[in-house]
């Protein structure tokens, strides 16, 4: 199915949903202004006799005759069009590409200072305007004591001043890895194309947009993978984005189990999206308040599930056991509640998203100081703070310190955010905002450079146990970035 076929698809389900909408007198301005003309021109013809609403579309249609250069399809003559379509240019790189669909993806190196452990970098793994901003990275494994790394990095992330995009191949599928590049990079395309519209519509309109944006790119991945260009079925990807649709509101929309965090240079840190795993699932149908053992059915399904794991494991499985993902049936990208919603957050707020290889490694409150650690190293190189130390009330020696210390160098995780109040406190009334693109950039490297050594087994007591705030180490890869 070639593009412009494509394309008359999406015209058909326009013309539908219009409908639909029309009768029930829920078809808005500004959702008929993310239609295209051929939508547009169709509907003039089709309620004629309602002359408010046809007055209505015929100014729309006016103001996208004079910005936009259009394509019709099946429109009477009489409305003479160009030769493109509303909003966005049919080529290789719109919504539905072909191979070349990432030409204009503009491919950056990863950081020049390397984090522990790493040997190698995953540049093709990410498309960023900024490589401050994401970090993408093969994860660890460790086999007969040896560390060794994982087969292939089946994370990938796109980012622009605009959007964030993490998607994370699902288990250990054999396309996996290209499927989840090539719906982080559609998905990207399709938010770009239609960012401008994005922008102007509420919240209705946008999230109903990108659910059926979303419907679409599913819908053609499996119908690649029936075509055996991707031939394994069990391969699939989770996608985690966030888009920025004014100064200090983003609209979030999550598939799958890659956190969407909220981080407040002041204020904290916190997931704001659901993930969509079994042992969630299961908590919303009820089965359980507080914990699995609470109810003997929820245990007897979990124990039929996976009948050799003790009953620790059973809940560590049903945790990391996704029910939405990209490559399977249509609902299983079907927005989960609050996972599809425009948020608005203070200036001092930027949106962080990672892969479950990250976020899988720590406690949510050890993340948050793996943060603040990574943003105090970045504020004493970005303003060279170590030459003014005494103003801190510090020497330049620890100011030097540091740079080199980990977060178990701290004698207390409370002793990290006093320093980091005290140097935001003076920083910031300099700096302003600014600040926040600094910490956010220290922040993640810092982050990604933890986990990386979790998963090496370096975060465990000499009972092997997982250090306080660490968890059980997971074989992983990492993504992970910010969008302010």
């Amino acid at each position: 199915m070639d593009i412009l076929e494509r394309f008359k698809l999406r015209i058909e389900f326009e013309k539908k949903q219009s409908c639909f909408l029309y009768k029930e007198g829920k078809l808005n301005v500004n959702l008929l202004r993310t239609y295209t003309i051929d939508t547009i021109s169709h509907l003039i013809i089709t309620y004629n006799e309602d002359l408010e609403f046809v007055k209505a579309l015929k100014e729309i249609k006016l103001d996208l005759d004079r910005s936009t250069r259009i394509i019709c399809l099946d429109v009477p003559e009489e409305s003479q069009e160009s030769d493109t379509v509303i909003d966005f240019i049919i080529d290789e790189n719109t919504l539905i590409g072909n191979d070349e669909i990432f030409d204009t993806c503009t491919e950056f190196e990863l950081f020049e200072d390397t984090l522990p452990g790493i040997e190698q970098s995953d540049c093709d793994r990410l498309v960023a305007d900024d490589v401050n901003k994401v970090f993408c990275h093969i994860g660890y494994k460790i086999e007969d004591s040896e560390v060794l790394c994982k087969s292939e990095n089946q994370d990938f992330i796109s980012s622009s001043s605009k959007q964030l995009i993490v998607c994370d191949g699902v288990g250990s599928g054999i396309n996996s890895k290209d499927i989840s590049e090539f719906i982080c990079i559609q998905f990207s395309n399709f938010i770009e194309s239609f960012y401008s519209n994005l922008r102007i519509i509420n919240e209705f309109s946008r999230s109903a947009f990108i659910q059926q944006g979303v419907y679409v790119l599913n819908q053609q991945l499996t119908s690649l993978m029936k075509s055996q260009q991707f031939n394994d079925g069990n391969s699939g990807t989770t996608l985690s984005g966030a888009i920025k649709i004014g100064p200090n509101s983003f609209h979030i929309c999550s598939i799958g189990d890659s956190p969407i965090y909220i981080f407040d240079i002041f204020r904290g840190f916190s997931q704001i999206n659901t993930d969509d795993t079994l042992l969630n699932k299961l908590h919303k149908k009820g089965l359980f308040a507080n914990s699995p053992s609470e109810n003997d059915l929820t245990i007897a399904l979990l124990r039929s599930m996976w009948p050799n794991n003790s009953d620790q494991n059973l809940y560590s499985m049903a945790r990391q056991c996704i029910v939405k993902s990209f490559g399977f049936k249509m609902d299983g990208v079907t927005f989960s509640e609050g996972n599809n919603q425009t948020i608005h957050l203070e200036s001092s707020s930027g949106i962080v998203i990672c892969s479950d290889g990250i976020s899988d490694q720590f406690e949510v409150e050890t993340f948050h100081l793996i943060l603040l650690l990574g943003g105090i190293k970045e504020m004493i190189r970005e303003f060279n703070l170590a030459k003014y130390a005494n103003c801190f009330n510090y020497s330049s020696g620890f100011m030097n310190q540091i740079l080199s210390s980990s977060i178990l160098d701290f004698h207390s995780r409370g002793h990290i955010k006093d320093v980091y109040n005290t140097i935001l406190s003076k920083v910031f009334s300099t700096y302003g905002f600014q600040v926040k693109d600094v910490i956010l950039t220290g922040g993640i490297k810092e982050v990604s450079s933890e986990a990386l050594l979790v998963m090496q087994n370096l975060r465990l007591d000499h009972l092997h146990n997982p250090l306080s705030g660490f968890k059980k180490p997971k074989s992983d890869n990492v993504a992970i970035g910010y969008l302010v």
